[in-house]
């Protein structure tokens, strides 16, 4: 006779039935959620208290606030129907609510660089349990190599930031070399991943620091030599 129907497997059992990298993709996203709804939780009702009830907390929104705002309420209601971007608005919009001082940006930029430069360690501690070069293009611990891609370009551009950090601090080559190195193994694993789009931007980002650095590290005394050269 004919089969019966099969009934729909849950979400948790259709991740049971998932392959161990993506069973693992999805419980780290579940508690990623649970984390920020948690801190969400206690950070929009204190936001709200501050600046509508008690007034002491004032709200002025720029026109890039109100654009970001805009795209945030068209995501949901145009026919993508995307809920992230409003997810997005509420976690990182807090930021621009809190006053900082001088001394509390430069420990929050600091924190924020350590802290995803960290991150790297541990999800590539992580990929690295599973056999991540079966594949032609390396998806590391993300289920795609896109992502992977976009994920190893945030890295590089934290680490970029942190060779500023040290040149400003005035720290010792060996940090510098180390990070450096650091962030050519990026630009190794970039270019594992054949994405094009953070191919693209890391040749842009990197001009763009090289400049930078060249010009204001080195522009004075290339001047000063030219000028040298051009009297001899």
């Amino acid at each position: 006779g004919p089969l019966p129907p099969m009934r729909p497997t849950p979400l948790w059992g259709s991740a049971l039935l998932m392959p161990m990298p993506k069973q693992a993709s999805i419980r780290c996203f579940m508690a990623t959620a649970v984390m920020n709804v948690w801190w969400l939780g206690m950070a929009v009702p204190w936001f709200f208290r501050k600046v509508i009830e008690e007034k002491t907390l004032k709200l002025r929104i720029g026109a890039l606030g109100w654009t970001w705002i805009l795209f945030a309420v068209w995501s949901v209601i145009s026919v993508a129907g995307r809920w992230w971007p409003v997810w997005y608005l509420l976690m990182f919009g807090t930021f621009y609510l809190t006053r900082f001082s001088r001394e509390d940006k430069e420990a929050l930029t600091r924190a924020m660089v350590d802290g995803t430069i960290a991150s790297f360690f541990i999800l590539q501690t992580f990929a690295y349990l599973f056999r991540p070069y079966d594949r032609t293009r390396y998806h590391g611990a993300f289920v795609n190599s896109n992502m992977m891609a976009l994920y190893y370009l945030i890295i590089y551009c934290m680490v970029l930031v942190k060779l500023h950090l040290l040149h400003a601090k005035g720290a010792k080559w060996g940090w510098k070399l180390f990070y450096g190195g650091g962030a050519a193994g990026l630009l190794g694993f970039q270019f594992l991943t054949i994405c094009r789009t953070s191919w693209v931007c890391s040749i842009v980002i990197t001009l763009y620091y090289g400049w930078t650095v060249l010009h204001r590290t080195w522009g004075e005394k290339i001047r000063k030599v030219g000028l040298r050269g051009c009297a001899l």
